[in-house]
């Protein structure tokens, strides 16, 4: 069906007048097939409005989103494991659900980081957990745009990627850091230079407050609209 599904999309996308993307290596790949001047990328504005930003006193790192195998949240415990020995004062909360959630919680079990490594439910009031936190990490193996990293880069805190789920949001080591993708024992290296270097957490956190204009409603609202005179006015 997959298979049937991409034939008919690539028919029908070569007839269009314009097709939207939310990233550029979207474009790229779309490129292939449809000229680039008929591709506009638009990507997701910030869907909640920060009512205050993150004070960075709470030694908190947290992943925030579905428990599945695209995620890759094992890496990211693989990661801690290594670090969280010198610097037990920093927790790791995993915000979500899904169908890795039980391969999870044993794998915590089998490296004895139950104390350190919690499981939550993904609270309805967002906000509160970006405003606790400090450090958002995402190891993600693919995304296509991560709605995620710009929340919770509203609420200034520090956000660290794999490279293949940045999506072009960040800008290493300016307003966040990104690792190889898979290679826990970077993500491991990255973390633990972060903990112990609180001017570099103040000044990615200052940095990535840019994302409330960028990705604001009526910043994205404008593409969109530049998007349709184009179209309507070619």
């Amino acid at each position: 069906i997959s298979f049937i599904k991409n034939i008919i999309r690539r028919f029908v996308y070569k007839f269009s007048n314009q097709l939207i993307v939310q990233t550029k290596e979207i474009s790229d790949f779309f490129s292939l097939i449809i000229d680039k001047s008929n591709i506009s990328i638009i990507p997701n504005h910030i869907g909640i409005e920060p009512m205050s930003r993150s004070n960075l006193t709470n030694k908190k790192i947290i992943f925030v989103g579905r428990l599945v195998e695209q995620k890759s949240v094992d890496t990211l415990i693989k990661a801690y494991s290594l670090i969280y020995k010198n610097n037990k004062n920093w927790t790791l909360d995993i915000y979500g659900d899904g169908p890795k959630k039980k391969f999870l919680t044993s794998f915590v079990k089998k490296l004895d980081l139950e104390k350190y490594v919690k499981f939550k439910e993904l609270s309805k009031n967002i906000s509160e957990i970006y405003q606790s936190s400090t450090i958002l990490i995402l190891p993600s193996s693919y995304e296509g745009f991560p709605n995620v990293l710009i929340e919770a880069m509203s609420y200034g805190l520090v956000v660290i990627s794999s490279e293949n789920a940045s999506s072009g949001i960040i800008k290493n080591n300016v307003n966040g850091l990104m690792f190889q993708t898979g290679n826990y024992n970077q993500l491991a290296n990255i973390v633990e230079n972060l903990l112990n270097n609180e001017k570099l957490i103040k000044n990615l956190s200052s940095n990535a407050l840019q994302v409330s204009d960028d990705f604001s409603i009526e910043t994205i609202s404008e593409m969109w609209e530049s998007m349709f005179a184009k179209v309507l006015f070619r």
